[in-house]
């Protein structure tokens, strides 16, 4: 009969065996406390692991209904293409002295914002060359713009102090820091005109502001 010291280690053995077989495997889902299965320690989140209560913990598509599409705000402001409503042949009409001018087409620029509304600018870059009072030959850069915009008409008008009133244009004109603005039914336009001439700056100004304010009022018949 064996003895009991020789039949412990093999009891011994056995029982570690027996513990290995029934060793959880830990790639598996650990056991939550509610009974929820939660993610492995070895892997990555499963589509389908939730929590207490059926929460969806992982997966790739988000809840329905968890964006909204805002649509862009629709604009109707509309204005002519603004070198479309003065050229070249406008300026020459309007601007006289004892000067050359050398205009270049117009380069125009359109667009909307929320202050002016629909808007669009041409500018033409001059030069005008004349024979100054002192002698020899003058050949002096300048620019002629006309903008017009469907918005801010209440920054314009009525006028402010330091304007001056112009009379016979659109609903109303002003003269404002070298511009002429004039307001139409719908619309702000803007005429400046910048040519040096033989002549004082005083003088220089003021023929500016008359061929501006005549400029305008040509471009109004395109309209």
């Amino acid at each position: 009969m064996p003895s009991m010291s020789k039949l412990m280690p093999i009891a011994l053995v056995t029982a570690l065996l027996a513990g290995c077989g029934s060793r959880p495997d830990v790639t598996r889902g650990v056991q939550g406390e509610q009974g929820g299965s939660f993610p492995s320690r070895s892997g990555s989140p499963s589509a389908s692991a939730s929590g207490p209560g059926g929460t969806v913990f992982g997966g790739d598509t988000p809840p329905s209904g968890s964006s909204t599409v805002i649509p862009s705000p629709t604009y109707t402001d509309k204005v002519p293409g603004a070198c479309s409503i003065v050229s070249v042949g406008d300026v020459l009409n309007v601007v006289h002295g004892n000067f050359k001018l050398d205009i270049q087409p117009g380069t125009e620029s359109s667009g909307f914002d929320e202050l002016t509304g629909a808007y669009s600018g041409c500018r033409m870059i001059l030069t005008s060359t004349f024979t100054p009072r002192a002698g020899g030959i003058d050949i002096v850069g300048g620019h002629v713009s006309v903008h017009i915009q469907t918005r801010g008409q209440d920054i314009f008008f009525p006028t402010h102090q330091g304007d001056t009133e112009i009379t016979g244009l659109g609903q109303d004109a002003i003269l404002r820091n070298g511009r002429v603005y004039v307001l139409l039914a719908g619309e702000v336009l803007e005429a400046e005109v910048d040519i040096t001439t033989d002549g004082t700056v005083e003088e220089t100004r003021n023929h500016d502001h008359v061929w501006a304010e005549q400029l305008a009022a040509v471009v109004i018949g395109h309209l």
